[in-house]
């Protein structure tokens, strides 16, 4: 079995909307409407910086994200997060520390 992957490094930047048909790393800036990873699972890394909405199956977030995330899973939160936008997930897991600027949404 492959582990089929993308990742967006520090030293990228990507301007317009994002499709992709693999598990998702972002370690770079985005700024884009829709950031699609369909039935993946989307890591935005601590020093990333996304501005867009984010889909994907899980959404693991330890960076900055300016828009809505929507997953058909989880999403997890950790501590180094902020996130200006609203959440939503049937399980939203969030550490002590991380901002949140929205709402959280179980869906």
């Amino acid at each position: 079995m492959h582990d089929h992957r993308s990742v967006i490094t520090h030293s990228m930047a990507i301007s317009g909307d994002l499709t992709v048909d693999t598990h998702l790393i972002i370690e770079g800036a985005i700024s884009a409407t829709k950031i699609d990873s369909k039935n993946h699972t989307v890591v935005v890394g601590q020093y990333s910086a996304v501005h867009g909405d984010v889909y994907g199956s899980q959404i693991l977030v330890l960076g900055e994200i300016n828009g809505n995330l929507f997953a058909s899973e989880k999403i997890d939160i950790r501590s180094t997060a902020v996130i200006n936008g609203d959440v939503n997930a049937p399980l939203i897991k969030m550490e002590e520390k991380s901002r949140l600027n929205g709402r959280l949404n179980y869906t």
